[in-house]
């Protein structure tokens, strides 16, 4: 009687989805964090090698991250019939 009143394959997939995409972007957040965390050493020692790359992974990170709320709030925003 559960099972007509309750979809759990639909609520299945909606935490998979959510934690998939949880760790996903927070993975993707930390090395962000960290190649920041890199440049500044790296500047602060006046070191130039790898700078260029960590900035290059600090840029995507953050598109990652700000693609994610952007889609966030798309699929909430988004109504189905």
């Amino acid at each position: 009687m559960l099972a007509t009143i309750v979809d759990l394959d639909a609520i299945w997939k909606i935490l998979l989805a959510a934690f998939a995409v949880g760790v996903g972007v927070t993975a993707i957040f930390g090395q962000g964090a960290l190649a920041a965390t890199r440049i500044a050493t790296a500047r602060r020692e006046r070191r130039g090698g790898g700078v260029v790359a960590d900035g290059l992974v600090v840029a995507l990170a953050a598109a990652v991250c700000v693609a994610a709320i952007v889609i966030g709030f798309i699929a909430m925003m988004h109504k189905s019939s």
